[in-house]
């Protein structure tokens, strides 16, 4: 039921974004430049620290980290990583959207990043996400904070000229399913499948 919930939104935007393509892409693209437009030094280091939260490389040091202190969380998050990067590569090279820095190269980008894949989805928010549902399920306390996090995690995709609204969206929502569908598995179970698959 959760996981309903969960794809709910995602299914209507798609079915919007099939409906009135043009219309939501031009928004897309006029909302893109209104947030890549902000020219803060503060917002620049700022978001530029944060946007690491997303990577693949935080998240495996994360997932090596509570390997040693909760064996559970990193279980969960090793699933939805693996998850997140096959997902990733499907939708990246179907979809085949060019980075906005590759279509404005008088974008200035503040960090240099290289990343793998097209625009969209973003990986950045999809990993944050994903991260955010699965360590909150066990931090109640902290969930605001890393739902905050996440979603800022999305802006400094924008900000920084890698991605589009659209693709940040559609990330954090991949994130959100991916995290609760994981949730959602017995732990046990499919540690114990992936021990038989292993030894033939």
């Amino acid at each position: 039921m959760k996981i309903f919930i969960a794809m709910l939104p995602y299914i209507l935007i798609l079915l919007f974004l099939i409906m009135f393509q043009r219309e939501i892409l031009t928004f897309d693209l006029n909302l893109f430049f209104l947030i890549n437009g902000i020219s803060n030094s503060f917002l620049d280091y700022f978001l530029i620290f944060l946007t690491l939260f997303g990577s693949s490389f935080f998240w495996i040091i994360m997932i090596l980290l509570l390997s040693k202190k909760n064996k559970e969380i990193s279980i969960k998050l090793f699933y939805v990583f693996v998850i997140d990067s096959i997902l990733l590569v499907f939708l990246k090279f179907f979809f085949f959207r060019p980075r906005p820095y590759e279509l404005f190269p008088s974008l200035k980008i503040s960090i240099p990043e290289v990343d793998i894949g097209t625009s969209f989805p973003s990986g950045h928010s999809e990993r944050a996400f994903s991260g955010a549902v699965i360590i909150g399920s066990y931090y109640p306390k902290f969930r605001l904070l890393l739902a905050l996090v996440a979603f800022l995690v999305g802006v400094s995709r924008i900000y920084l000229g890698f991605h589009y609204p659209l693709d940040v969206l559609y990330g954090c929502m991949n994130g959100i399913i991916i995290g609760c569908t994981v949730l959602s598995w017995p732990t046990k179970k499919v540690e114990k499948f992936f021990k038989r698959l292993l030894k033939h």
